[in-house]
């Protein structure tokens, strides 16, 4: 991806998007890789076409924790995949870190298609993979 920060694009959601920790906070557009670009924004159309806006809203899908964050993981000595822009966060307020498929809520049925899509475009939900973090889909290594 070069070097951490840089050859960033902007993607463009096809829905608003909403601040998960300031809903009145609302973006058409965040940075990201641009060679994922793309990819997002094919994922991003397809949960529309999926979910329809109101499910969107209700399912807190629109609600947003960031894509691009030079910094290194949490408690870790290497950089975040945030640090390229090729890892989003979504409705990190009910799928914090350290949460299970015990109680996040991307671990319910009606997240199953957000994650598929995702996983279908080349993400991986670590959710799905390592059982914590479930807010969090990154471009596969």
């Amino acid at each position: 991806y070069g070097r951490e920060g840089e050859n960033q694009a902007l993607v463009r959601s096809p829905y608003l998007l909403r601040l998960d920790w300031d809903l009145e906070e609302t973006l058409w557009k965040f940075s990201a890789h641009q060679s994922l670009v793309s990819r997002m924004e094919a994922a991003l159309a397809e949960i529309l076409a999926h979910y329809g806006i109101d499910q969107i809203r209700n399912l807190g899908l629109d609600r947003f924790g960031g894509c691009l964050n030079v910094r290194l993981k949490r408690g870790g000595s290497t950089p975040s995949v945030h640090s390229w822009g090729a890892a989003g966060d979504w409705f990190p307020s009910r799928n914090q870190l350290k949460q299970t498929r015990k109680s996040a809520l991307f671990a319910k049925k009606a997240y199953v298609p957000f994650l598929n899509i995702w996983e279908k475009y080349g993400f991986m939900s670590l959710g799905r993979c390592f059982d914590f973090d479930w807010m969090h889909v990154q471009a596969n290594p």
